[in-house]
């Protein structure tokens, strides 16, 4: 699917891609976020957690870039660093080149692995570096160590994003189950959470409930029209579908791509979603496949 720029960055909303399922295995418990005490950190995370555009982005990398000055082997800073260029990447908000900005994650993301391999956030991080690359084997299992380390109760945060990633890697009930999990355990969760588990509905043929999520949501960005639009595709409520297209097309200039999409790992599930999108009036073309998300 393809994106053009039409207002600026900032009409751009933010698609985070998180995978990660299965047992985890047996390592040492240590905290998620281990930097707590470093403000630029806490500030960067929270900029970032809660933001929907570039301008955001750019603001959450100073901060991280800023913490990491202070105490150069931050390895939490370091890799929100790397999810930030993960981000820039998907939407295209790359300055340079496409190929640079997703290598830069990659840096970071080993850079923070070196630092400190019992941090949860450098698994995270690298976890969604492979899920970006297709390296589903890869992905699982740094998710895995991910959840390990996050230890009891941990990150909500944590647990919402993996929720997510389950939903990409196949496994529909666990990733519902753990946004809602994370749901109930962080009163005051970012808009995302119930973003994604309206994602989540959706490739769980649980379309009724996707739209009802997704219309509540408290903090709505433009791309859960496309959650919308899907879902309602499969109620067969086109008209309500087509409405929610052309809302979503407002601000946003998208074709659906012909190519197979790295996210999905499971066969059937990017179709159940694409024909859902082009049924309710997105055009077609070449391009990165559409991706919903925080």
């Amino acid at each position: 699917m393809t994106r053009k720029r039409t207002s600026g960055p900032d009409h751009v909303t933010r698609r985070t891609v998180l995978a990660g399922a299965g047992a985890a295995a047996a390592m040492a418990a240590a905290p998620a976020f281990a930097a707590d005490e470093n403000a630029d950190f806490q500030q960067g995370r929270d900029v970032f957690t809660n933001g929907t555009a570039w301008a955001e982005n750019l603001q959450a990398q100073d901060l991280f870039n800023k913490a990491l000055l202070a105490e150069p082997n931050l390895a939490s800073a370091k890799a929100y660093l790397a999810h930030s260029y993960i981000r820039e990447w998907r939407h295209n908000w790359w300055s340079v080149s496409e190929a640079d900005c997703l290598a830069k994650a990659t840096q970071n993301a080993e850079a923070a692995m070196a630092m400190d391999d019992h941090n949860a956030d450098a698994h995270l991080v690298m976890a969604i570096v492979h899920l970006v690359k297709g390296e589903f084997a890869e992905a699982e299992k740094e998710f895995a160590a991910a959840v390990a380390l996050n230890g009891s109760p941990g990150s909500p945060d944590l647990l919402a994003e993996v929720g997510f990633g389950e939903i990409y890697l196949g496994d529909k009930a666990a990733g519902i189950a753990k946004l809602e999990q994370a749901i109930a355990a962080n009163a005051n969760h970012p808009w995302w959470y119930e973003s994604a588990l309206g994602w989540g509905y959706y490739q769980n043929h649980q379309y009724a409930e996707a739209v009802t999520t997704i219309k509540n949501l408290k903090k709505p960005v433009n791309d859960v029209n496309l959650i919308l639009a899907a879902a309602y595709v499969r109620l067969k409520d086109l008209p309500s579908a087509q409405a929610a297209m052309a809302e979503f097309l407002k601000g946003e200039t998208w074709t659906i791509a012909d190519e197979s999409g790295a996210f999905f790992k499971v066969d059937g599930d990017e179709q159940h979603w694409l024909e859902a999108l082009s049924a309710a009036g997105m055009p077609a073309g070449a391009g990165k496949t559409p991706q919903p998300g925080p």
